[in-house]
């Protein structure tokens, strides 16, 4: 076998249109990583833009494989081989394996230029060097692969005459071009592009820039595998029936074993999980995830005053392709209500709710409300067993995003809510214990509780949110920080942001500033012990501008102080207020961000009549009287005055 390499090896390097091909694409590959490295300097970015490109690499590894695979019809060597036993089957493996190793050395030319890039991003971490490995090995290797594997196809097949047509067939199918065109034809009833998703081997639609999840890195799931390995199968399985013969163990042993790989594939596939889905399924695409748009089901609330509370919270969560969950609810001993209201997102699926005594409950659901119904009974413990997941708010093999003012455990309905299609902890939220026991094969996980072995966490909290993927533990200036092994430098103009702030900081500089600004408006919130702040490292897909809790915050960097405070405290104390009134918030927001900007806007005359009011109402009774008041105006429910009225008093 070493021979037959040798020679093929040769044959290889003799074959003008093999060399030539694979000399343009090992030149392109060098040359865009060159530039990107050079230019961006920026890890993800940068994989993210090199892997876009490998539908060239498909193509080209294709035309590269069929021209030198279908040499030996060429030459006519074909008859010659066969004369040896097995010489056709050992003479195509010697080929296949010098096209693979040329496969293989672009796929660590690839990680190279990616580790190098581990440098400049200060993230020498092996979390990080094998997510680079896994990524390219999908995206590089394996795309690399169904086109080598094609090509093979196309090699013992087809003749020079319609040769080409299929390289274009397949080309189209599995380029960006065949989902457009369905995509812009499908509707709600005829969903076409769903059928042609199984094509779909590229990382992202082309026409999305999209932020990076710095904790979740380049998506790279278990679905996306199983359907392209699927394809690699499918064609090595059709390759093989052309050197299958009649009456052969090895032959029958080699196609069930081919079958069975391609069957378990697809099944993967089928199966699917819990994705960052990039395609071009409208329907199912990440920003139309209900979240963050006019949820279905906002109006199937159940009408049920009755408010109990929650104690404690046991909760057995398992993270593999989706969250597969077993939760206890703990119930105070108060008087037995007739009907128990809970929320849960409804991407999650309910396979029962039992009582304490381990009988199942009668229980509605309608969209993320749950209605348990109770005859009267004392009901101490409700249990929960559910399988699913979220597109933004994430739990799979890759990373974990599950944060805690978001119900993918069962939470009171009285304890949470949307406001403008955003879900929030309402003020009647009361702490509780909490006992986690998590499976999952995340790089790292953080919680706002205290592990107590691994895997086991407890703790006393008014939520629980728990983040996995590429992320570290810190303490910093007594303050325990977790943010990612990768951080972006965020240039962001929303809410007036300016350059000086773009910059790393510690978080207490984030506790300092929330301080600073809730003292500001007299809101009576001490901040000076938060005990942990957790970073995402960006805003994320989500447009995520952080949440106070009651003992921690989530924020989405470090960077950009001013931004990320103000995000927060939107949530935290502005979500109550009117339609009418939000004009006005948002002007006392910026104000406090910059009031040197917001001067500015006024002196230049940019500024519009609501601003120049504000102006005119700071200026007339102080900053220190001032914003308190209008603070207490926009959270009044019962002051129906307009602002304009307001500010002309």
């Amino acid at each position: 076998m070493k021979k037959l390499i040798k020679i093929n090896i040769k044959l290889f390097l003799s074959s003008f249109v093999p060399v030539l091909g694979m000399t343009m694409l090992f030149a392109f590959i060098n040359c865009m990583n060159v530039i990107l490295i050079t230019s961006q300097k920026r890890l993800f970015p940068m994989m993210k833009t090199n892997i876009s490109s490998n539908i060239v690499i498909f193509i080209m590894l294709m035309f590269i494989s069929y021209a030198y695979l279908s040499k030996i019809k060429v030459d006519a060597a074909e008859e010659v081989l066969k004369v040896e036993s097995k010489g056709l089957v050992k003479h195509v493996a010697a080929q296949l394996v010098v096209l693979v190793t040329l496969l293989f050395i672009i796929y660590i030319n690839c990680c190279l230029y990616a580790f190098c890039c581990t440098y400049f991003e200060n993230a020498l971490n092996t979390a990080i060097w094998i997510h680079i490995l896994k990524v390219y090995f999908l995206d590089i290797f394996l795309i690399g692969l169904l086109g080598l594997s094609f090509g093979f196809l196309i090699a013992l097949y087809c003749n020079r005459w319609n040769t080409y047509i299929v390289m274009l067939l397949v080309t189209i199918f599995f380029s960006p071009y065949i989902q457009t065109f369905l995509s812009s034809i499908s509707s709600e009833r005829l969903n076409l592009v769903r059928w042609a998703d199984i094509f779909h081997i590229m990382i992202e639609r082309t026409d999305m820039g999209g932020n990076i999840d710095y904790l979740y890195g380049i998506p790279n799931e278990m679905q996306r595998y199983n359907r392209i390995l699927f394809w690699i199968g499918m064609v090595l399985l059709l390759c093989l029936l052309k050197f299958i013969k009649r009456k052969s163990k090895t032959s029958a042993t080699a196609f069930l074993l081919l079958f069975t790989f391609v069957s378990v594939q697809g099944v993967g596939y089928i199966k699917g999980g819990n994705i960052q889905y990039f395609g071009y399924d409208n329907q199912r695409f990440f920003y139309n995830d209900e979240i963050s748009t006019d949820s279905l089901y906002s109006e199937n609330v159940f009408l049920n005053n009755n408010k109990f509370s929650v104690t404690d919270y046991t909760l057995k969560l398992n993270v593999g392709r989706q969250l597969s969950a077993d939760v206890t609810v703990s119930l105070a001993p108060d008087r037995p209500i007739k009907n128990y209201v809970f929320v849960l997102y409804h991407g999650y699926a309910i396979k029962n709710i039992y009582d304490q005594d381990g009988k199942t409950v009668r229980y509605q659901r309608k969209g993320d409300y749950i209605e348990i119904e109770n005859e009267g009974m004392q009901i101490s413990n409700i249990r929960f067993t559910y399988t699913g997941g979220s597109e933004q708010f994430y739990s799979n093999y890759q990373g974990i995003r599950l944060l805690g003012f978001f119900p993918y455990y069962p939470i009171p309905q009285h304890e949470i809510t949307r406001v403008r299609n955003q879900w929030m902890l309402t003020n009647s939220t009361t702490f509780k214990n909490y006992d986690l026991v998590l499976k999952h094969n995340t790089a790292e996980v953080v919680t706002n509780l205290g592990e107590v072995s691994e895997g086991h966490y407890q703790g006393y909290s008014d939520s629980l949110t728990i983040i996995g993927g590429l992320i570290q533990k810190q303490h910093i200036e007594g303050i325990d920080t977790d943010r990612p092994l990768v951080y972006k430098h965020l240039s962001d103009t929303y809410y007036g942001l300016d350059s000086d702030e773009n910059r790393q900081v510690s978080p207490k500089v984030v506790v300092e500033l929330l301080n600073s600004y809730c003292k500001k408006l007299g809101i009576p919130a001490d901040y000076e012990n938060a005990s942990k702040v957790i970073s995402l490292g960006g805003t994320g897909n989500s447009g995520f501008t952080g949440y106070l809790f009651a003992d921690y915050m989530v924020v989405p960097m470090l960077e950009s102080p001013a931004y990320t405070v103000i995000g927060m405290m939107d949530k935290k104390y502005f979500s109550d207020i009117t339609d009418d009134k939000i004009n006005l918030k948002d002007i006392l927001l910026r104000y406090l961000q910059s009031n040197i900007q917001f001067q500015y806007r006024v002196r230049t005359k940019q500024a519009d009549s609501l601003e120049m009011l504000f102006y005119k109402y700071v200026d007339n009774m102080g900053e220190d009287a001032a914003l308190p008041d209008i603070y207490r105006y926009l959270c009044d429910p019962m002051d129906t005055r307009t602002p304009d009225e307001f500010l002309q008093l």
